[in-house]
């Protein structure tokens, strides 16, 4: 059975090294457990979300753990897998976001033929934002059930700008001029009028965060309890600020703005009914935590003072929420003395455990923190670093990653000293630039090895260009 699984983890992006070994063993545990749970009904495989509880197809759920298998750079049964992704099975952010996928699948593999075979479905699909817009198509998205209560939530008209930025991305590629045009059109309208709402509502009210609803604070709204992981819904569901901004998209505006500031209020809400800011509340709920912390943590990337959040989630989680060995419920239980384990963990919970989507976002802002590629062809290298892993003697490690055109590649970083040094790997010539925005880095950096390299001190990148094979970034202060 090692062989076997092992021979299965050798087709993914491997993560080598790092100064906390046990998220290793979770995204690869993740994964495993999301092949045992997939079935094959009637010829088609489909990614269930668990067994106990979530044993089928659900379309949002499906597009996220599907995107995340393609970040990691499983192709085996992509093709399957695209062919038979469900939109609107159960909720209306997976019409809206069905290009993501395919978008994924199309950068990494450069297969525009199979992507054109689906296109018109993507194409139908990802029209109905315009309709599902309120005011004949000029205003913001409608009221939906998207996070389990009715209302104009914030998560869907992010989930219907990251459809459109992928949409347009393969429309440019597959040469649809027209389709590109009205994508960009869409987007832009959508940003405006979703701004200014959102932009109204916090004025009225006086907020100086980002509302979950676009027209109430989170304090008066169906999700009002500070125990509900719903407050930091459009930050993993929505994907706009983290995953557009991959593929291209334009920001600007408050919701890119106050995204910090929409972090603090939400752990400062839940500093008396929390021993961490790394546990963003249950779902729903009435549950401790849930298999989604990690993945709240994904648009702290786009961010700045919680770039490590993620990872800090994500090693949480293993701390605190687990129900068996690398295993969440969709709902986590309070942990309890009475728990199996002989430390205090989550006894149990609802959903499922596993709980394939949950752990799939986990998994996603992992490799997000540590290598993410643009649209552009340029690879993002640990921008979700915490600080304590660039001391001296820490390694971080990758192998296999995938990038565009069917490249695979890698980087090796360790610091000594003052000195970070990365050694990149594999297809380099698939690598447009590599741009490493190591937290640790900002108004931090006193030279960098590479002719050529453009530093940016405030922002703290260090951007080389394509080609490079070594980087040595000397600090002015360790950390």
């Amino acid at each position: 059975m090692r062989q076997y699984w092992n021979t299965r983890l050798s087709a993914i992006a491997d993560i080598t090294d790092l100064p906390d070994k046990r998220l290793i063993n979770a995204y690869k545990a993740g994964y495993i457990y999301t092949l045992i749970i997939r079935d094959d009904v009637n010829g088609e495989k489909q990614l269930h979300v668990g067994e106990n509880g979530y044993d089928t197809m659900f379309d949002h759920d499906t597009i996220g753990i599907v995107s995340t298998l393609l970040t990691i750079g499983d192709f085996t049964y992509a093709k399957d897998y695209l062919s038979t992704l469900p939109a609107q099975l159960q909720y209306d952010d997976a019409k809206w976001k069905y290009s993501w996928p395919y978008a994924l699948y199309m950068q990494r593999t450069g297969d525009k033929d199979f992507v054109r075979s689906r296109f018109e479905t993507i194409k139908k699909n990802t029209h109905t934002i315009e309709t599902d817009r309120i005011d004949g198509g000029k205003g913001i998205i409608k009221q939906t059930d998207a996070i389990d209560s009715r209302g104009y939530w914030t998560i869907d008209n992010w989930s219907a700008l990251t459809g459109l930025t992928t949409y347009r991305y393969l429309a440019t590629a597959l040469g649809e001029t027209d389709e590109a045009a009205w994508a960009k059109a869409e987007y832009d309208d959508l940003l405006k009028v979703a701004t200014d709402r959102i932009d109204q509502t916090m004025q009225h009210y006086g907020l100086d965060y980002i509302p979950i609803s676009m027209v109430e604070p989170n304090e008066t709204g169906p999700r009002k309890d500070p125990r509900d992981a719903n407050w930091a819904s459009m930050f993993l569901f929505g994907r706009w600020a983290w995953d557009s901004y991959l593929f291209g998209a334009e920001q600007t505006g408050t919701m890119i703005d106050k995204i910090d500031a929409t972090y603090t209020h939400g752990f400062d809400r839940r500093k008396d009914i929390s021993d961490s800011i790394y546990n963003f509340g249950g779902y729903p709920h009435g549950y401790f935590s849930s298999a989604y912390n990690a993945g709240y943590g994904s648009s702290a990337l786009r961010g700045e003072q919680y770039r490590d959040l993620g990872i800090k989630a994500y090693q949480y989680m293993i701390d605190k929420a687990m129900s068996d060995p690398f295993g969440w419920w969709e709902g986590v239980d309070y942990p309890s003395t009475s728990s199996p384990w002989d430390i205090d963990h989550a006894r149990g919970g609802g959903g499922s455990n596993q709980h394939m989507w949950g752990q799939s976002t986990a998994t996603k802002v992992l490799f997000d923190s540590l290598i993410a590629e643009k649209s552009d062809g340029a690879l993002i290298i640990g921008r979700g670093v915490p600080n304590e892993w660039l001391r001296t003697g820490q390694k971080i490690g990758l192998d296999r990653y995938p990038v565009q055109n069917g490249g695979r590649v890698g980087y090796q970083l360790k610091t000594a000293g003052k000195a970070v040094l990365i050694q990149f790997s594999g297809d380099v010539s698939d690598v447009a630039a590599y741009s490493v925005e190591l937290p640790a880095l900002r108004d931090n950096i006193v030279n960098v090895s590479v002719n050529g390299a453009v530093v940016d001190q405030k922002a703290g990148t260090v951007r080389v260009p394509a080609g490079t094979k070594n980087l040595t970034i000397v600090l002015r202060h360790t950390v």
